[in-house]
């Protein structure tokens, strides 16, 4: 970024970060609660309709883990990991996140301690659907319950089929190809 800046005739900003790091640390973690999905909504109000797919508002749901800072207050919110040492490793959060496929921008997004489910999470998280978004997500979602969760949105799913459900195509019946 700096090169850009440079090129651009705009000074550089600093390298140290400790101011920086000083003021997020007193950002109002509801404040950033409140700021994302407003972010998110009004970055795609500039995208034209053409732009997205079918007319439609298509989000990407994804879980993970993410190491924090091992301070007390963290370890009391997000324990470690049952097989590190106390005062050993990091503290660990499951987060899941709701994402615009067609911004990048994170539409919602929970967090919670590595014992609660991913799929308890996502639930949680439909809520926030609007009628005729799509979301994608894998297969730990290929199931009915979250079909039905999804479509009581107003919204329809797109989910990678779970391994456990076996499918052969070969003993379906061969259907003409027909398009409305």
């Amino acid at each position: 970024m700096g090169i850009w800046l440079s090129a651009a005739g705009v000074k550089a900003p600093s390298s140290d970060t400790g101011a920086y790091s000083k003021a997020r640390q007193r950002l109002p973690e509801r404040l950033v609660q409140q700021l994302v999905p407003f972010v998110a909504h009004e970055l795609e109000k500039q995208v034209p309709i053409e732009q997205q797919w079918c007319g439609r508002r298509v989000r990407d749901l994804v879980g993970t883990t993410v190491l924090m800072s091992d301070t007390t207050a963290n370890q009391a919110e997000y324990p470690q990991h049952s097989n590190q040492k106390p005062g050993c490793g990091w503290t660990i959060a499951k987060m899941v996140v709701l994402f615009s496929l067609l911004t990048g921008a994170v539409v919602f997004a929970g967090i919670d301690s590595l014992a609660t489910s991913e799929i308890v999470m996502s639930r949680l998280l439909y809520a926030n659907l609007l009628p005729d978004d799509v979301i994608l997500a894998d297969r730990a979602y290929g199931n009915y319950l979250d079909l039905v969760l999804v479509k009581q949105q107003g919204a329809d799913a797109v989910f990678r089929k779970n391994y456990w459900r076996k499918t052969d195509l070969r003993a379906g019946e061969e259907v003409e190809n027909r398009r409305p």
